[in-house]
Formats: structure tokens, C-alpha cells, sequence
């Protein structure tokens, strides 16, 4: 049945005449082959999207490397430059230190008394700088009473000074021990006023110090006021 029916419904194409398809018109001589337009490259839909790294993968370019630079070595003029302001750096420092010393030396403003000595006494001391050569300063120091220091001095004679430094007394009568020296010689030193001279027997020197104390001085010959006015001349404050 089916067999029939396709048979009588097929289509033969053996006896039809095969139709030619037109071909197309020449062109005139006198026009120009127009070019067929390329065909455009399909488009892509999807829009690119750009790369984005994460930030743990982005690193900094390293800085360039400079090269070392090397210093330069000072010249010969730096170095003697900075050498002689050393110099005279040193230099100054010793002078000021010697004229330091120098000044204490004649000022007195050493403590050339034993610490033992200095501890108990508040009163200023004094004593002989730059005597003469062949005197010499006895270790023989001694605190007599309260504020009252003895030492002693030989000439080079081997003549003995006996030195006192105490308070000056308020109370007391410089006038009238004035009169009692024969021919007395007043004079100025760096530390008071002085009086030297014979007052009975005996060969002295008062020194009212301008820090308030009293240097008595007792020559063991009367024979000796030059050498006991160089002593007195020589006296200076320490510490």
C-alpha cells in the first residue's frame, strides 16, 4: 500500500528539460568592475574585559642603585690647617693652665696647709711664697687654741720666725701697740697693712690682714728685720 502510493506521487525529472540559469550582463566597455566589499570580520558580542591582578601580585619596581660614592680625602692644606688649629688649641690650654698656676703660686690660693690643719680653723690662712733661697717653711703646724694656727720659718741663717694667724680682736688697741716698737717701718703687702719693728727684746711684725685676721710674726734675733720684712712681703692668702 505504501509502496503504491509513493510510487504514484514520485516525481520524474528524467523528462523535464533542465532550465539554464541566466547568466549575468557583461558590462558595458566604457564602465569600471566595481570591487565586491570585503566581508567584515564577524564582531565578537562579548566585550573585552581587562586584567586585573590582585594587589599580593603587583610589586613595586626597585629603586635604581646608585653607586657608592667614595669620599674625598681632605688635601694637604685641610689636614695642616686642622693640624695647627689642634696646636694652638693645646697651646692656649697650656697657658691658660700656667697662668693659672702662676697666679695661684703668687696669690696664694693653693692649700699649702695639711688638711688636717685646715679642718679645724675657719679663719684664712697665709703663708710665705717665693722666699728667698735658703729660707724654708718648718712642718711644724699646730693648732694652739680655737682659730689659732703656728708654723715657723728658718732664713738661711738658720735664724727661726715664729708665725701666729688668729682673729683679728675687736677690742683691741692697735694704737697703743704701736707705741710700744722702737722706730717702726709701716708699709703696704698684697694681703694688709704691716708693722715691723724692736718692742722691748724683741723683733716683730703685725700684719692686720684686709680679711679681718692678725699675722704676729717673732724673730729669735733682733738682728734680722730685713730678713723678717721679706717674710712679711712674702705672705699670701690660701685656701
Amino acid at each position: 500500500m505504501s509502496e503504491d502510493l509513493r510510487s504514484r506521487y514520485r516525481r520524474d525529472y528524467t523528462n523535464e528539460p533542465i532550465r539554464q540559469r541566466p547568466a549575468a550582463p557583461k558590462p558595458a566597455l566604457n564602465e569600471t568592475v566595481k570591487p565586491i566589499p570585503a566581508a567584515a570580520p564577524p564582531s565578537d558580542t562579548k566585550a573585552e574585559t581587562p586584567l586585573v591582578l590582585p594587589l599580593s601580585t603587583i610589586t613595586e619596581p626597585a629603586a635604581p642603585k646608585h653607586p657608592r660614592k667614595h669620599k674625598r680625602r681632605p688635601s694637604v692644606s685641610k689636614k695642616l690647617l686642622i693640624t695647627l688649629a689642634l696646636l694652638l688649641i693645646v697651646a692656649s690650654g697650656a697657658g691658660v693652665g700656667y697662668y693659672k698656676f702662676h697666679k695661684d703660686q703668687t696669690s696664694g690660693n693653693q692649700a699649702y696647709f695639711p688638711p688636717s690643719i685646715i679642718s679645724q680653723v675657719s679663719i684664712p690662712l697665709y703663708y710665705p711664697i717665693n722666699l728667698p733661697s735658703g729660707y724654708k717653711v718648718n712642718n711644724d703646724y699646730k693648732v694652739l687654741q680655737q682659730n689659732v694656727v703656728y708654723y715657723s720659718i728658718k732664713d738661711a741663717a738658720a735664724n727661726r720666725y715664729a708665725v701666729t694667724i688668729q682673729p683679728l680682736p675687736t677690742s683691741f688697741d692697735f694704737n697703743q701697740f704701736k707705741g710700744k716698737f722702737l722706730k717702726p717701718d709701716e708699709f703696704s703687702t698684697t694681703i694688709g697693712s704691716a708693722l715691723v719693728g724692736t718692742a722691748g727684746a724683741n723683733l716683730i711684725a703685725s700684719i692686720r690682714t684686709d680679711d679681718n685676721s692678725w699675722v704676729i710674726i717673732n724673730a729669735s734675733n733682733t738682728n734680722t728685720q730685713t730678713q723678717l720684712e721679706t717674710i712679711v712681703r712674702s705672705l699670701h692668702k690660701s685656701k
